[in-house]
């Protein structure tokens, strides 16, 4: 569940050695792709449920159906690209994908923490 390992660390961690997947041709790709940057990592590619996106690029990152994501569960985590995860995970769980983090979540930890001491992960 998104609520239970939704840290920018646990993501860190599940992404070793993993393909990371973006859910969601959104505006906040370029902000996730920064981020990421800064870690040495980068999404291979988007998927979106839009299928006039497909095939596609977004921020210089190829977009394609979320079907293409069926029995890679080994081998992709996926990051929510968008403000409304909790959707999206049940989408994604309908097809056996588990590993799944929402940067929307992260977001509001980091509004919530600024100027009261606690570390922020970026």
């Amino acid at each position: 569940m998104l609520t239970e390992n939704s840290t920018f660390e646990a993501f860190l961690d599940s992404a070793k050695g993993k393909k990371i997947v973006g859910f969601g041709a959104s505006n906040h790709v370029a902000e996730i792709k920064a981020v990421l940057a800064e870690h040495k990592l980068q999404i291979d590619y988007i998927v979106d449920n839009d299928f006039w996106k497909w095939g596609k690029n977004y921020c210089n990152i190829p977009v394609r159906s979320p079907y293409n994501l069926q029995g890679l569960q080994d081998e992709i985590v996926v990051l929510i690209c968008t403000m409304r995860p909790f959707a999206i995970e049940k989408q994604l769980k309908k097809i056996g994908i588990t590993d799944v983090y929402a940067y929307c979540l992260w977001i509001d930890f980091i509004f919530n923490n600024i100027g009261r001491g606690t570390q922020v992960f970026f």
